[in-house]
């Protein structure tokens, strides 16, 4: 038995998702800087487990742009 169709586009990543620590090097900030980011919500992540988070690079992108405002 097969399941329903999932519609095209969503939940597709087309960019590899970032670690934190990559996270941290790409904006030149500590990872501590990262994981308070994220537990203000000021960068949104993709949870695959309970300890295991990833961002998406276009948040990274994002939040560059944000600052050079």
């Amino acid at each position: 038995m097969r399941g329903l169709p999932r519609p095209v586009g969503v939940g597709v990543v087309t960019a590899p998702l970032l670690t934190i620590p990559e996270v941290a090097a790409r904006l030149k900030v500590s990872v501590r800087t990262v994981r308070a980011w994220i537990a203000a919500r000021r960068l949104a992540v993709v949870r695959l487990g309970p300890r295991c988070v990833r961002v998406e690079p276009t948040e990274v992108e994002r939040l560059l742009e944000e600052a050079r405002r």
